[in-house]
């Protein structure tokens, strides 16, 4: 459930609070104290967010996160590794769900990202766009359009940069590129390397049809169904949402400034 606009501005003060109850040692790590904007949360919204804001040379950003950065941690650096990260680690929130009828009474674990980048750092990379039906929730509950499915296509594009596998095999029947963008920031690729069992057994969902039928492309904006899946590549340097620290066309540093392993006292 989305919070109502008054638990929205109760979360920002709650914010501001905090923000100047973080503890004297850790400003003395900042190279200065005084900046345009402070973004709260360095998961894959918030750095968005810093780096989108630092393309205007005259703000000055900073970026505070809860968890740990991922620099030297092997795991996270190495996509596959990211099952030692959640759950029950100083790198997940450790969220539970509530028990599940359906599963027996049983609470499962819920991972999300205690670390910089957020989940983008303990998802195998793997990139999906949600639902349309979602992103159409929230244009309802705000009562604005701009949330809505269709008004944020020309900004899923902007950030994507369609990118073909590892491997270069033919892709063709595996994805709708009337759907996907070839020049953005972020390079977007279907998996490599497929093994023989992958193709038949999407085969066999197209033939048996059902819920579960196969799904030309899950990033769409209808998710259900059997489908190949999307992991994000950067060419260029780090392979998850830190900071997107490197601009692919240009090389250079993002200028947000970033403190980790901040905790808000009161």
């Amino acid at each position: 459930m989305l919070p109502s606009p008054l638990q929205f501005w109760e979360f920002l003060v709650l914010g501001l609070f905090a923000l100047a109850t973080v503890r004297g040692e850790v400003l003395d790590h900042l190279p200065e104290l005084q900046y345009d904007f402070i973004v709260v949360g360095g998961g894959t919204a918030g750095n968005v967010i810093a780096n989108r804001l630092t393309e205007n040379p005259l703000f000055n950003v900073l970026l505070l996160e809860a968890g740990p950065t991922d620099e030297g941690l092997l795991e996270s650096e190495v996509p596959f590794l990211c099952t030692h990260l959640t759950p029950d680690t100083p790198y997940d929130w450790n969220f539970t769900t509530t028990p599940q009828p359906g599963l027996g009474g049983r609470a499962i674990p819920y991972p999300a990202g205690h670390i910089l980048g957020g989940g983008s750092a303990v998802n195998y990379l793997i990139y999906t766009r949600g639902t349309k039906e979602d992103f159409d929730r929230y244009a309802q509950f705000s009562g604005d359009e701009g949330w809505s499915w269709k008004s944020l296509q020309p900004y899923f594009k902007k950030n994507e940069r369609f990118t073909p596998p590892a491997d270069h095999h033919n892709i063709t029947g595996q994805f709708d590129s009337s759907v996907h963008s070839f020049d953005g920031m972020n390079s977007v690729s279907l998996a490599g390397f497929p093994s023989s069992i992958d193709s038949r057994v999407m085969n066999s969902s197209a033939l048996l049809g059902g819920d579960f039928n196969f799904n030309l492309d899950q990033n769409s904006g209808n998710s259900l169904g059997l489908g190949w899946s999307y992991t994000r590549l950067l060419l260029d340097s780090s392979t998850d949402n830190l900071l997107d620290r490197v601009d692919p066309d240009h090389n250079q540093w993002t200028r947000a400034k970033f403190l980790c392993n901040i905790v808000f006292g009161s």
